[in-house]
């Protein structure tokens, strides 16, 4: 036994410490995602994937919604990991997507235990089935409305869990509640539109259920409902960034971090972005439903992370803004997506030219024209055309000159 114990022990290190940098590590990562993605979409009951469906829908489903879940849970059951067992989070990143391969059998499962059609995959939309799902998700016979495979899937993904804190721990608690919170995790990701509303249980009672549909499924300004699950993952999936930056960077990075996300710049382009989508959409319906809120506030999040990519301080983390600035853009449209890459691709060449010809001039006419570009962005969220009007220019014109002369001010070149 001691030596079965050494040798997983001996394969553990190895699959904590391969030598990987950060883009390969990112590439295998939603290579992964895709995989399962594809072979879900391709296999599953819904035949996302081959279907005469809106490809835009395909794209934010596969680009956007499921790529944003698999991230969030990622970096929640790396947390879950690394504060029960104190491990180097980078080594924790390393072994658990190795293990996370794991997701790309489950449509093969499923599409041989549903054989021929596949399954249908979808959330759960209700307190009830929620509930139910978290009692009863590994009684076998027991229709919980998920999938066999993805009951398999998270059947293996908490023995796992348990067994490597144990291994790391010796504690037999600290594994139980690995499992347990992995666990609920897991079904909660199942339970999503329900699982993210939990607050709002209060105010609503018995109408709960009313409230999560009407909120998720009330047509708005966002083409699909899928959008608006894309959008409100930011909720869990911006406090997991933060507390991973935290744990890999420390305190002081982190209050540096924060400064930059919550800076005179970033309020500057949010105010871009913010006077696009209110040209478009109207400061009287603005507060119309509660969603509006929250999206208010993603555009806040687009924003701060454009004005870290913009500031250039965090060069280390260039791939993952420039991912999540995509990921995110995509989350409310197609459009939306491509505007945001030509936005990161003139800053890219901005900065090619900036090394060669060092003009004052020309730094303030390209972020007039990166300005510009974030206003097309916000206000294109709204289908409707565009008319340009003296307000408008002037805007234009405004917001990036504040913002050169803030960026020059604080000496950031």
């Amino acid at each position: 036994m001691n030596l079965l114990i050494k040798k997983i022990n001996n394969l553990i290190n190895k699959l904590e410490n391969y030598r990987t940098t950060q883009i390969n590590f990112i590439i295998s990562f939603f290579l992964i995602c895709f995989i399962r993605n594809f072979l879900e979409g391709f296999l599953g009951y819904s035949k996302t994937i081959g279907t005469n469906a809106d490809i835009k829908v395909t794209i934010i489903q596969m680009g956007a919604l499921f790529n944003l879940e698999w991230i969030t849970l990622f970096l929640y059951i790396s947390l879950i990991i690394y504060f029960l067992t104190k491990q180097n989070i980078l080594s924790v990143f390393k072994i658990l997507l190795v293990f996370f391969n794991i997701i790309i059998i489950v449509p093969i499962i499923d599409y041989f235990f549903y054989f021929p059609y596949g399954c249908r995959i979808d959330y759960l939309y209700t307190i009830n089935d929620y509930v139910r799902a978290l009692l009863c998700f590994f009684v076998p016979f027991t229709d919980v409305k998920v999938c066999a495979g993805i009951r398999i899937e998270v059947f293996f993904s908490v023995i796992f869990i348990f067994i490597y804190i144990f291994l790391k721990t010796k504690d037999i608690l600290k594994s139980l509640a690995g499992a347990f919170v992995l666990y609920f995790l897991a079904v909660s990701s199942m339970a999503f539109p329900v699982f993210i509303l939990l607050v709002f249980l209060p105010f609503y009672l018995n109408k709960f259920n009313d409230f999560v549909n009407l909120f998720f499924f009330t047509p708005s300004f966002l083409d699909s409902f899928l959008n608006k699950f894309s959008v409100m993952i930011h909720l869990l999936l911006i406090p997991s960034l933060l507390t991973i930056y935290k744990i890999y960077y420390g305190n002081k990075k982190l209050l540096f971090l924060l400064k930059n996300l919550f800076s005179l710049n970033t309020f500057i382009v949010f105010s871009a972005v913010f006077w696009g989508f209110i040209s478009g959409y109207g400061i009287h319906n603005l507060f119309s439903s509660v969603f509006n809120i929250f999206f208010i506030f993603f555009l806040f999040i687009i924003s701060s992370f454009v004005n870290l990519y913009l500031q250039g301080n965090f060069k280390k983390e260039t791939n993952i803004l420039f991912i999540f600035l995509l990921i995110f853009s995509l989350s409310i449209s197609l459009n939306n997506f491509l505007i945001m890459l030509v936005l990161l691709i003139i800053f890219f060449i901005f900065i090619k030219i900036k090394v060669l010809i060092k003009n004052n001039l020309l730094n303030v006419l390209i972020f007039i024209l990166l300005f510009i570009v974030l206003f097309v962005f916000g206000y294109i969220i709204i289908p409707s055309g565009i008319y340009i009007n003296t307000l408008n220019i002037l805007t234009a014109i405004m917001f990036p000159i504040i913002y050169c002369y803030n960026k020059k001010r604080h000496g950031n070149h």
